[in-house]
């Protein structure tokens, strides 16, 4: 959405825009996670550490609710937020790729409270934020999202993802594929009906 800081690509507003609307004219209820495993590159490494980087994060979250209002039923800030440190502070796993940093998840994770806090009492974004406690892969055959899907006791599933992604750290299978301009779903009716 900004590869470049002050660049908003609007094409890929509009493009997540039209995936969106696609969603919800097959009946599905979208939910969008500003942050999940990636960020712009722009933003640095270590980006959750870094102070300056709050007012863009805040900034991206004002836009991307303002641009999707009317087609998303909410908005999740950060997808796993223990896992984006555990994963990029102590275990190695992502970037800035550290291991043991105690110190340094501590800090990114009172920062990303931080950015929490402030977009709940944001009036823009705010009354549009949900909380997501449970997250599904579509990587599983079928049978086993309903088997997970039965053993959770939550309203709000976040499903990794809607669309398929590229790079470490995509998700490998997303509801919806896109032919040229047109977007069709990706999905086999037997997943699709273990989701609804």
């Amino acid at each position: 959405v900004e590869p470049r800081q002050g660049r908003v690509d609007e094409e890929a507003l509009e493009r997540y825009g039209r995936a969106i609307h696609r969603a919800r004219s097959l009946g599905l209820e979208v939910t969008i996670a500003l942050v999940d495993a990636v960020w712009p590159s722009w933003l640095g490494q270590e980006a959750w550490l870094l102070p300056w980087v709050v007012p863009h994060v805040l900034e991206h979250a004002r836009r991307v609710v303002s641009a999707y209002a009317s087609e998303a039923v909410g908005v999740i800030v950060f997808a796993q937020p223990e896992e984006l440190v555990a994963r990029g502070f102590l275990h190695a796993a992502a970037p800035p790729w550290r291991r043991g940093a105690q110190q340094e998840a501590h800090f990114a994770s009172a920062q990303i409270d931080g950015i929490m806090e402030t977009l709940r009492s944001d009036p823009v974004v705010g009354p549009r934020l949900v909380e997501s406690s449970a997250v599904l892969s579509l990587s599983g055959a079928p049978e086993e999202l309903v088997e997970a899907r039965a053993s959770l006791d939550v309203d709000e599933l976040y499903v990794r993802s809607l669309l398929r992604g590229s790079g470490p750290t995509c998700a490998q299978e997303g509801l919806l594929v896109q032919r040229g301009d047109e977007w069709r779903v990706g999905a086999s009716g037997e997943l699709l009906s273990a989701l609804l």
